[in-house]
């Protein structure tokens, strides 16, 4: 069926490579009643990605900490939409939330490999992925504090959608360099950096949600409520991960 073979490819490269087959044989077995347990099963690999197929658990660490990155960076990308589509809703109170965003970010990044092959594969794999988004968005910074500034209503229109869609390409590129590199050029952080880094990304999560809840409640601004239902609700990735962290041994040499 055309669409189980699309569920199929719904669930993660490593997973596919080594259970693509026996997923196709089950679903032809199962048939269309076997799509909804299909479709199940990506979406609860993905909120699992440290136990993914892999050969060293530095390499479930590295996915571990792509997957933390993907939370924080969504959480600040809907925080800042949110503050700027409803201005009742701008995080003046949040100072201590951010500090432990970036905090949970630098305890859980990796740090590069000292060889000469693995810091150009990372500024290789990088510049490919960030390089683009990088420019567009400091475009956007340049024209629009220039005195000259766009010459036609048309251009001071576009400027805000590329600024959007250049956060948007860093909010899902800075993951995939991390999972790319995370072998090669890279040592990710370990299980007890992973946790602690989840545990303020966590909080400060909730923090946000609760801060963005209460104010939207008494401007009685919907979006801004349902924005912070899924801030809380991305907590729930990064639960997972700690979780299943607590059984994967630090990596070894």
């Amino acid at each position: 069926m055309k669409l189980a073979g699309a569920l199929i490819r719904l669930y993660p490269k490593s997973f596919r490579d080594r259970w693509a087959d026996e997923l196709r044989l089950e679903a032809e077995a199962a048939g269309v009643r076997g799509l909804p347990d299909l479709a199940a099963g990506a979406l609860s690999q993905w909120l699992h990605p440290a136990l993914w197929p892999a050969t060293r658990p530095d390499q479930r660490y590295g996915r571990a900490t792509a997957s933390l990155t993907a939370v924080t960076l969504a959480t600040w990308l809907l925080a800042y939409l949110t503050g700027e589509q409803d201005q009742t809703a701008i995080l003046h109170g949040l100072n201590f939330a951010a500090y432990l965003m970036v905090f949970a970010i630098v305890l859980s990044s990796p740090w590069p490999k000292r060889t000469v092959a693995a810091l150009t594969t990372l500024a290789r794999r990088g510049l490919a992925r960030l390089a683009i988004p990088l420019l567009a968005g400091a475009a956007v910074v340049v024209i629009a504090n220039t005195t000259t500034g766009p010459a036609t209503p048309a251009v001071r229109d576009l400027l805000p959608a590329v600024w959007w869609v250049s956060l948007l390409a860093l909010a899902l590129q800075v993951p995939r360099v991390i999972t790319d590199v995370c072998e090669q050029a890279v040592r990710p952080a370990g299980r007890t950096r992973l946790c602690t880094s989840i545990d303020l990304m966590t909080a400060a999560n909730l923090a946000i949600s609760a801060t963005i809840l209460v104010r939207a409640a008494s401007s009685r601004h919907f979006l801004s409520a349902a924005t912070a239902v899924v801030i809380a609700a991305l907590t729930i990735p990064a639960l997972f991960t700690r979780r299943d962290l607590t059984s994967l041994r630090e990596p070894t040499g």
